[in-house]
């Protein structure tokens, strides 16, 4: 019997609002009903996991750099980000750092933030300039959609600019907040 090997995609979450549960935010002291209210934490988040599965049956790895006291994040290596077929960002005044050291490397990123639509507080920034190529609504069913389109995954592995826009004008079609992509996804596509 032949064995038939499994799709497998890479997405590197580096925002604990999608992966970092309750417990760990109550422990670093976070007040939840802030953290809700004003910064869109759910606890309905992707704690805990470590795969989705796909519609197709395929498995959308999530691989997490890890956190130390709550909201300071340990460095996520070259070779952990080199694995991703895509990143889910956030956007904190470092985050965001990050992701424009990043910008240039060809890694496709989502900024899941509370900014969502519209430029940084931060730095005034709009997400392109940053060096995100789609901008996520804060809301976690969304990232969970996303991350099962075959589709979506499909046009990223295989780098393909319409792929990528025309899956996410078929998703965006149900949402009750569009999935938005930024200029910037054309330079990523380049590298």
């Amino acid at each position: 019997m032949v064995a038939i090997k499994q799709r497998v995609f890479n997405v590197a979450i580096i925002t604990p609002y999608l992966t970092e549960g309750l417990e760990r935010f109550a422990l670093c002291g976070k007040d939840m009903r802030e953290q809700a209210s004003k910064y869109g934490y759910s606890p309905e988040n992707l704690a805990g996991k470590k795969f989705i599965w796909t519609q197709n049956k395929a498995m959308t790895k999530i691989i997490t750099p890890g956190y130390e006291n709550g909201d300071k994040r340990e460095q996520l290596y070259e070779d952990r980000l080199r694995e991703a077929d895509f990143v889910i960002a956030g956007c904190t005044s470092d985050g965001e750092m990050e992701v424009r050291g990043l910008k240039g490397s060809g890694l496709i990123i989502a900024r899941y933030s509370t900014f969502y639509g519209r430029e940084s507080d931060y730095t005034g920034n709009r997400p392109e300039q940053s060096g995100y190529s789609l901008d996520i609504p804060k809301d976690t069913n969304i990232v969970r959609i996303l991350l099962a389109h075959d589709p979506f995954l499909e046009g990223l592995v295989e780098r393909d600019q319409r792929k990528i826009e025309g899956s996410i004008a078929e998703l965006n079609e149900d949402l009750n907040q569009s999935i938005l992509v930024t200029p910037y996804l054309v330079e990523a596509l380049k590298r």
